[in-house]
């Protein structure tokens, strides 16, 4: 059952944070963690709660911030994690001011108030060096590392949200972590976050959440629960009411959306605009 539990006291901030391999940006997301005394999501934290929902541990890995192969592609059910994930994503964000490292945290918060969403960049040689370092390995090697980290990580974001992993846009600050110190990064994005421009959107935050949440919940019940096939199946939640969009070629279907919608905790009303297309249209 879905509940709400946002803390009452303080302030509400969500950090979504990108990094390359090689530019200390894992390192810095957890000294940000200790100074802000932020909850974390990262790839072990998620894993755990993909397991709670019933995702399979080894294709958990296959999808992680990696672009499945063609074959795999066709064989590994990319709708069912990538909500999943989103849940998960949405859930730990309801409950207050965390940080979210990698999987796709900018583009699920996209828009949300109250939200800073940043990338941690160096240059080659740096990244080499450094990789170099944690690896134990040479420089030949190393490139190769950040190659394939680079290449798993932008098909990832290709794959999953048919976007471009390093299109400056979808972040609000870009740090070059050569150019600063760690103490200077840090001391910048507290800055952001503790400003009056910053806050005045926590109460828009907090409520934006609980309508995603809740339509999540009730995409959950209708997809993975009741397993009813709706094509293009959208649940768009405002203050309790949901709204339900989609196509399907079973009318009784559209009837029972509407009651799995009314039935789930905290929807007070729904409006369905699912539609009924006959399979002799050619909907398949």
């Amino acid at each position: 059952i879905l509940s709400y539990h946002f803390f009452e006291e303080g302030t509400m901030a969500l950090i979504t944070i990108s990094r390359q391999l090689g530019s200390l940006g894992s390192e810095i997301a957890n000294k940000l963690k200790s100074e802000l005394n932020y909850r974390f999501l990262d790839k072990e934290s998620l894993e755990k709660t993909l397991s709670e929902y019933g995702i399979d541990e080894e294709y958990v890995e296959k999808c992680d911030e990696k672009k499945p192969g063609f074959w795999e592609s066709i064989a590994l059910d990319k709708d069912r994690y990538l909500h999943f994930v989103k849940k998960a994503i949405l859930e730990f964000s309801l409950n207050g001011s965390g940080i979210i490292l990698g999987r796709g945290g900018q583009l699920i918060l996209k828009g949300l108030p109250a939200t800073l969403h940043i990338r941690f960049v160096a240059p080659l040689d740096h990244r080499v060096s450094r990789v170099s370092s944690i690896y134990n390995c040479d420089t030949s090697h190393a490139v190769k590392i950040i190659r394939q980290s680079d290449s798993d990580r932008a098909g990832f974001h290709k794959y999953f949200f048919y976007s471009d992993w390093d299109a400056v846009e979808h972040y609000d600050i870009v740090f070059n972590t050569m150019a600063y110190s760690e103490k200077t990064m840090i001391k910048t994005i507290r800055t952001i976050i503790e400003s009056d421009e910053f806050l005045v959107h926590e109460a828009a935050a907090k409520k934006n959440l609980k309508d995603l949440c809740l339509g999540q919940e009730v995409l959950t019940r209708i997809l993975y629960r009741e397993k009813i096939s709706v094509q293009f199946i959208e649940a768009i939640a405002d203050d309790g009411t949901i709204t339900l969009r989609g196509t399907t070629i079973a009318g009784g279907d559209i009837k029972k959306c509407d009651d799995i919608a009314a039935e789930t905790p905290g929807v007070k009303t729904v409006k369905n605009e699912i539609s009924f297309i006959p399979i002799s249209y050619g909907m398949t």
